[in-house]
C-alpha cells in the first residue's frame, strides 16, 4: 500500500521496516493527497485501537475516506464517528437465496428440486437468514442427498441449524453451520480438512504442495489401480462441498501455472479450534504468540499478518523462528518439513535435515540454500523434494538413491539457465518418480547415447510429467524417452537463438496434423501420438522420431 501511495517503484526494503517506520512512510506518502483506504475484516475493537495509534493519517481537508469492514457490530460502532456512517450489508432476498441454494445443491438455478424436498428446502433457507456462506455450506452438504428418499436427512439438517439464525444471524450461528458441514464429511476428508488449519488466514495455498503434504502425512491412502495423486483428488471433493475455495492460478515464467486455493476465514477458525482441541496441530507466532503446548505433533510457525499474506516476506530467522531453526537437529522424527521462503537457512541446517531419516516431504523453495550435500541421498523415505528458486546450480548424484521420490522440482532464483543437472545414469533406478523438471540434455551425441541407458525400457515407470532443458546450441537429441510408459506431459526448454523450423516437428505431426486458431503455434496429432503441441518460444532442437503412447501435452519453451 505504501508503494502504491507514493507512486514510486521503489521505497527501499519495506518488508524490513517496523510498524513505526511504515506508519511514518505512509503518512508522508499521503500528505496533501486525496486518499481512500480500505481496512478489511477487523475482528476486535483492540485491533482498531492499535491501527489508530500507529496509523496517523493526515487530515488534509482533501475529502479522503477510510472504509473498514467487520462482521461485528460493536467493532463497527468503534470505528465510526457517527451512527449514520455505518452501512449494514443486506442479506439476500428469498428469491436470490433460493437461486443460490439450487445452483449449489442441484447445479442449476431452475431446480430440479424434487417436490418431496421443497418444503424442507424452504425451511432450511428461512433459517439461513439470507447469509450466502450459510446457504452455500448447507446446500453443498445436502448436494449428496438429492433423491426424494433423503427427506429425513434434510429435516435433520434443518433441526441442527440454530433457531437464532432465522431472525438474528450471528457469528455463533454461522459457526454452527460450518461445524455441521464438517461433521457430515466422510472420515477420510475430515483429517485433510483439519490439516488446512496449518496455513495462516488468507494464505494462498498451492494445490500441488498441499496434496504432496497430505500424501507425506499418510492422510491419503493408495487404492488399487490409482496413483496417490489421483486419490488425492479429495481436494476436488472438498471444493465441491464448498469447504475450500479455489483461487486464481499463479503463473510464473519459471514454475508455470499452479492451481491454488484458500480457506474461508470462518471455516479456518473452526478448523483451528478443532485441530488445537485434538492436538492435531500446534500454532505459534502471529496471533498465537504466547501459546504453550505439552507436546507437538505438527508445528506451524506464523510470521505475522504480512508474512501470512505475502509468503515471500517470511523471515524465520527472527524471534522464535530463529530458535526453532537452531533446534532442527532435535527433530529427527519429522515426516514433513516445509520451509518455503524462510530466510536464515544455512549449511548447518541442511546437515540437520540430512539426518531426518523419516522425512517424506522437504520444501526448500525460495530459500537461500546453495548446496545440497551428498548425504541428501540417505533420506530413503523422501517422496517430494522442492528446491525451486534457490541458489542451487545442480544436484548431487546421490539424489538418484531416493528410490521413493515421486516429485523432484528445481531451479535457480537468479538465472534459470544457471541450474544444470545432467541426466545421471542412476535416474533409471528412481522407479517411483512421477514428476521431474529441469533435467539438462546435452546436444553432444556421444553423451546423448548414455541417455538411452537412463531412459531404458522399464525405467521410471510412473513418470507422468518431465521437463527437459536443452542448454547447448545445436540440434539436441532425446533417445529412449519413448520407454517412459506413463508420460503424459513433457516440456522442452532451450536457449532462444534461432527461429523454430516446422520441419523439426515433422516427425511429431506427420500427416495427422490439423491447425487450431489463426496462428502457427498449436499443432494437434490424432491417434497414439502427441495431441497438443505449444510453441511458447523460439528454440532450435530436433525430436528423433519418438512417439509417446500416453502423452497429452508438449510445451516447447
Amino acid at each position: 500500500m505504501v508503494t502504491k501511495a507514493s507512486g514510486k517503484s521503489s521505497l527501499g526494503n519495506i518488508d524490513s521496516m517496523d510498524e513505526d517506520a511504515l506508519a511514518s512512510k505512509l503518512e508522508g506518502a499521503l500528505k496533501n493527497k486525496r486518499y481512500l483506504i480500505v481496512i478489511d475484516d477487523v475482528w476486535t475493537t483492540a485491533a482498531w485501537d492499535a491501527i489508530q495509534s500507529k496509523l496517523l493519517l493526515p487530515d488534509n481537508k482533501c475529502g479522503s475516506r477510510i472504509i473498514v469492514t467487520t462482521r461485528i457490530d460493536t467493532v463497527a460502532r468503534a470505528c465510526s464517528y457517527a451512527s449514520d456512517c455505518i452501512y449494514h450489508i443486506k442479506a439476500l432476498s428469498p428469491e436470490d437465496s433460493k437461486e443460490l441454494f439450487l445452483s449449489r445443491a442441484f447445479g442449476s438455478t431452475n431446480g430440479p428440486c424434487p417436490r418431496e424436498l421443497e418444503d424442507a428446502m424452504e425451511k432450511v433457507l428461512k433459517k439461513c437468514g439470507g447469509l450466502p456462506l450459510a446457504i452455500v455450506s448447507i446446500a453443498s452438504l445436502l448436494a449428496s442427498y438429492k433423491s426424494p428418499e433423503s427427506k429425513h436427512m434434510w429435516e435433520t439438517v434443518f433441526k441442527s441449524i440454530g433457531s437464532q439464525m432465522e431472525s438474528h444471524p450471528t457469528l455463533e450461528g454461522m459457526r454452527q453451520i460450518v461445524i455441521l458441514s464438517y461433521d457430515h464429511l466422510p472420515h477420510h476428508l475430515k483429517a485433510c480438512m483439519m490439516y488446512l488449519s496449518i496455513f495462516p488466514e488468507d494464505y494462498v495455498i498451492v494445490k500441488e504442495r498441499l496434496l504432496m503434504r497430505w500424501i507425506a502425512e499418510g492422510l491419503v491412502a493408495e487404492k488399487r489401480g490409482l496413483t496417490l495423486m489421483e486419490v488425492a483428488e479429495y481436494f476436488n471433493d472438498l471444493v465441491s462441498r464448498s469447504m475450500i475455495d479455489q483461487a486464481a492460478d499463479i503463473v510464473t515464467y519459471y514454475d508455470g501455472r499452479e492451481e491454488t486455493c484458500r480457506v474461508h476465514d470462518m471455516m479456518l477458525e473452526v478448523m483451528v479450534a478443532k485441530s488445537l482441541e485434538a492436538n492435531f496441530i500446534s500454532l505459534i507466532g502471529g496471533q498465537y504468540e504466547g501459546m504453550s503446548y505439552d507436546r507437538f505433533r505438527r508445528l506451524s510457525v506464523h510470521g505475522g499478518v504480512e508474512a501470512s499474506k505475502q509468503p515471500s516476506s517470511k523471515k524465520m530467522a527472527a524471534g522464535r523462528g530463529h530458535k526453532l531453526l537452531n533446534q532442527l537437529g532435535e527433530f529427527t522424527l519429522l515426516r514433513v518439513l516445509d520451509l518455503e521462503d524462510c530466510k536464515g537457512i544455512g549449511k548447518k541446517h541442511i546437515a540437520y535435515i540430512c539426518r531426518m531419516y523419516l522425512l517424506r516431504f522437504l520444501n526448500l523453495r525460495g530459500t537461500d540454500v546453495s548446496v545440497l550435500p551428498p548425504e541428501i541421498g540417505e533420506l530413503e523415505h523422501l517422496q517430494a523434494l522442492d528446491v525451486r528458486r534457490t541458489f542451487l546450480i545442480g544436484l548431487p548424484e546421490t539424489v538418484t538413491m531416493l528410490e521413493n521420490l515421486q516429485c523432484l522440482q528445481c531451479s535457480n532464483k537468479d538465472d534459470y539457465w544457471r541450474f544444470h543437472w545432467e541426466a545421471p545414469k542412476g535416474l533409471s533406478k528412481m522407479k517411483a518418480l512421477r514428476k521431474v523438471n529441469n533435467v539438462s540434455v546435452t546436444s553432444n551425441i556421444e553423451i546423448a547415447k548414455e541417455i538411452v541407458y537412463r531412459f531404458e525400457e522399464g525405467s521410471m515407470p510412473k513418470v507422468e510429467t518431465l521437463a527437459l532443458k536443452f542448454s547447448e546450441h545445436g540440434q539436441s537429441s532425446i533417445i529412449g524417452i519413448e520407454h517412459l510408459a506413463n508420460l503424459k506431459e513433457v516440456q522442452f526448454t532451450g536457449k532462444k537463438h534461432n527461429k523454430v523450423m516446422e520441419d523439426e516437428l515433422e516427425k511429431l505431426k506427420e500427416e495427422n496434423v490439423r491447425r487450431k486458431g489463426n496462428g502457427s503455434n498449436q499443432l494437434t496429432v490424432k491417434g497414439d501420438q502427441v495431441e497438443f503441441v505449444v510453441l511458447a518460444a523460439q528454440v532450435e532442437f530436433l525430436i528423433d522420431g519418438v512417439f509417446f503412447k500416453t502423452i497429452r501435452e508438449v510445451d516447447v519453451m
